[in-house]
């Protein structure tokens, strides 16, 4: 890996006639996407890890995310704090000062915040194991934080970092491991100081932090480009998942 973005000039209008020239990032091919969930799929994650995972959107974060824990020789739970479970209708969580949690008009910074809060507290894995019955008590926990940037204005990111760092270095001495999924330069910057293993899962990799945070600032993902690489990795692993299927169904038979 190295911190040298791919040139491809993108002039940017700015104001008084100056510009900015932007790495346009380009749209993907199938076998670059092939290679791309090989890599993902190589990764291994050991217990105690402090993972700060980062990547271009339509990478495959949310793959690598929800196949972390399968070398394990025991697969652990994930406690997941989702960008789904702020987004969605929250009323099931409870309420918070006397108002409603689906109430539409409640802001996402809001929601981002209380269910956060709500599942950082109760992660805890004594917590987890006993309200697990069966084969699941006895497995180890891990916690997954999912772009807790999401709603959230650059002084409301400092305080989260500031309330979350803490919380989620304590929870890493108890988990199998702890991963932390972020686009923000805030959260990465504040993780990487204290020592979090630095994983940027982009198709082009940078191998510090100070690199990636860099990179913000020369790279466009324009949205029809962002559709092209969402779509055909999701046709990669479409198409593996049935090959996938259809072989041991096929092995079922013999």
């Amino acid at each position: 890996m190295k911190d040298v973005a791919p040139s491809v000039p993108f002039p940017v209008a700015l104001e008084e006639g100056r510009e900015l020239t932007l790495t346009k990032l380009p749209p993907l091919t199938r076998e670059e996407c092939e290679a791309q969930i090989d890599r993902l799929l190589s990764i291994k994650i050991k217990r105690g890890d402090r993972l700060l995972v980062v990547g271009d959107n339509a990478c495959g974060k949310s793959l690598f995310r929800d196949i972390a824990g399968q070398g394990f020789k025991v697969r652990p739970m994930v406690v997941h704090a989702s960008m789904a479970l702020r987004t969605s209708n929250m009323s099931h969580m409870g309420g918070i000062a006397g108002m409603v949690r689906d109430s539409e008009w409640l802001a996402t910074s809001h929601n981002t915040v209380f269910s956060l809060r709500k599942v950082i507290e109760m992660a805890d894995p004594a917590k987890v194991k006993a309200n697990s019955v069966g084969e699941a008590s006895d497995k180890p926990v891990a916690l997954c934080v999912d772009e807790p940037e999401l709603g959230l204005g650059i002084a409301a990111q400092r305080g989260m970092v500031d309330w979350l760092l803490p919380r989620m270095e304590e929870h890493a001495a108890k988990r199998s491991f702890t991963m932390l999924v972020t686009h923000s330069p805030i959260f990465v910057r504040a993780f990487a100081e204290a020592g979090w293993t630095f994983l940027d899962l982009s198709f082009v990799p940078y191998s510090t932090a100070e690199g990636w945070i860099g990179r913000q600032d020369t790279e466009i993902l324009d949205p029809e480009t962002l559709e092209q690489r969402a779509g055909i990795l999701f046709e990669v692993v479409r198409d593996r998942k049935n090959a996938a299927r259809a072989a041991r169904e096929a092995k079922g038979k013999s």
